[in-house]
């Protein structure tokens, strides 16, 4: 019988599994984009908790470890930003940046909770942390004002996260990341011009990870019903990706295809009327098989498309992982 670790680490590597794993992930704390935990470490000490109890009772293959009340980087010219010329003042943080650091204790406390376990860390690509913080229509305005200033604070913002990115993999236990993409608005945004301007920061991130342990996850976000061009992303290179099945319409099947043969995750929707959220136990193994059966046994993590829902009840989960035991 396979160990947790061992069995993640098979299936991004198409290789025969006891049992397909599966994992899940959703924020511990509400407001996570807001609340500060810079100000406030006891959040921190609520996301501790928060997946101390879920690692324990739902019993996750991997563990995507949340960075709730660590959303903003910190850097005056973006958490300050009212028009283009802040730009100049958008800073590359160093690894011993309280925030990076701040991070690290996060993510090493959590990556000690379970032996033998891929731990994955979430963060986000610089322009997403950008529209995070200050919204579409913002950036925007600032995109078409002033695209060069734009895209060298966002190389900025990709230096200060490669930063990140190394301590946690080399001082907080971490596996590999869980980086999230995301196109600007399709309609308003073009492929050709989001390369231009941001594709060289996005990949630098996920290039620094992958130099040290190729063990992330590309997310192409499709949170909140937000659609992407999938298959612009072929060109990130990780060893597993994960994007919104149900918002996309591209199935795993046709996904694993776009990006050559890649390990897939998810399977199951995220929100509230999705099965997962509001099905039953039958409904819920029902969607667990027929997620295996289109698939196959490798290659294979069952997820769903984002976080789940902050109300979502874990016996949801549980099911999951007893219908794949049932399957073997």
């Amino acid at each position: 019988m396979m160990n947790h670790r061992e069995r993640v680490l098979a299936a991004f590597d198409q290789q025969p599994v006891d049992r397909v794993p599966f994992s899940f992930w959703f924020h511990f704390v509400k407001n996570e984009d807001k609340i500060d935990a810079m100000e406030d470490p006891d959040i921190l000490d609520m996301v501790y908790e928060g997946h101390r109890r879920y690692i324990q009772e739902v019993q996750p293959d991997f563990v995507k470890v949340m960075c709730d009340g660590l959303f903003r980087y910190p850097s005056d010219g973006l958490i300050n930003f009212r028009s283009v010329d802040d730009f100049s003042d958008v800073k590359a943080l160093d690894r011993s940046h309280p925030w990076i650091q701040a991070h690290v204790r996060n993510a090493r406390r959590i990556s000690q909770l379970r032996e033998q376990t891929v731990y994955i860390y979430n963060v986000f690509s610089p322009s997403m942390l950008f529209r995070i913080l200050h919204g579409e229509e913002t950036f925007m305005a600032a995109f078409r004002e002033a695209p060069v200033k734009m895209s060298d604070a966002m190389k900025r913002i990709s230096e200060g996260t490669v930063n990140l990115v190394r301590a946690l993999m080399e001082d907080g236990g971490i596996d590999g990341i869980y980086y999230c993409v995301q196109n600007q608005n399709i309609d308003l945004i073009s492929d050709e011009e989001h390369e231009k301007f941001f594709g060289a920061a996005d990949r630098q991130v996920l290039e620094a990870a992958n130099a040290i342990h190729d063990s992330s996850i590309l997310h192409v976000c499709g949170y909140e019903g937000r659609r992407n061009h999938v298959d612009r992303w072929t060109g990130y290179k990780s060893k597993a990706v994960n994007w919104a099945v149900n918002v996309e319409g591209i199935s795993l099947t046709e996904g694993k295809k776009i990006f050559g043969n890649r390990c897939v995750v998810g399977g199951f929707p995220n929100t509230l009327q999705g099965v997962l959220n509001a099905g039953s136990e039958e409904e819920i193994k029902a969607a667990t098989r027929k997620i295996v059966d289109e698939v196959g046994r490798e290659g294979l993590v069952v997820a769903a498309d984002c976080s789940l829902p902050f109300s979502i009840d874990w016996e949801h989960l549980i099911w999951v992982r007893e219908a794949l035991e049932s399957i073997g």
